[in-house]
């Protein structure tokens, strides 16, 4: 069955009610230019971020149609955790079930209004892909005999000369050891074999304390902490 998911700060929260659809928008961003000698040439830029429209409703109680009827929660809890999502400016983890769908998202707007004659409320969810990025200073050295020496670090977790134990967010890991859906350990997935990757979101004290995305910020998963070894 299909479910839909939302995890962030370390808590997962389960939709009530499955969307009929899911509406997903990407496209291209290439470009066609004239150049003298050459003709037209087509520059291939990197695809658009996703943006997805979910449009569902928020069950004031218990119905047939309701897939969280063990763990259901009233339509105000759904509003205060996108409310805060969307204060704290910050990504969250979108899922569904049984599809390939496991993206970082940014929330573009949520707009809810109670459905007439019942205590249900409509809501409408836009969200747009997120792609995690590192500023990086550069320290140009140059020498009198020597061939000039580049050294790049990069500042964002503001520490330097950190050893494999000091895992930070923002630094660049190894990682051998399953990936899973939360830092509780749920939802085991695929297995990484000497991967390198780059730590978003740390939750100390969990199972899973170590959220790992690729290098481009395309996301990943969960690891334990021994899976984890800071290059």
């Amino acid at each position: 069955m299909i479910r839909v998911f939302f995890e962030y700060d370390g808590a997962v929260i389960q939709m009530p009610v499955n969307p009929q659809e899911l509406e997903i928008k990407g496209n291209g961003a290439n470009k066609t230019k004239e150049i003298v000698s050459l003709g037209e040439i087509n520059l291939l830029n990197p695809e658009k971020l996703k943006e997805i429209t979910l449009k569902s409703f928020l069950p004031a109680e218990v119905a047939p149609y309701v897939v969280t009827k063990g763990s259901f929660k009233e339509p105000e809890f759904y509003i205060s955790f996108f409310s805060k999502i969307i204060k704290a400016k910050k990504p969250v983890l979108f899922i569904v079930t049984d599809t390939d769908i496991y993206m970082s998202m940014a929330i573009e707007s949520f707009g809810y209004k109670r459905k007439y004659g019942t205590s249900d409320i409509d809501y409408e969810l836009k969200l747009k892909e997120f792609k995690n990025y590192t500023a990086k200073s550069v320290n140009v050295t140059l020498t009198s005999n020597k061939a000039n020496v580049i050294k790049t670090t990069t500042n964002s977790s503001g520490s330097s000369g950190a050893t494999s134990q000091d895992i930070t967010i923002g630094c660049t890991v190894r990682v051998n050891g399953r990936l899973h859906r939360d830092s509780y350990g749920s939802g085991p997935g695929v297995t990484e074999v000497n991967a390198t990757r780059l730590v978003n979101f740390i939750v100390k004290g969990r199972a899973c304390p170590y959220h790992v995305t690729l290098l481009d910020g395309g996301w990943r998963g969960w690891v334990t902490a021994d899976s984890v070894v800071r290059l």
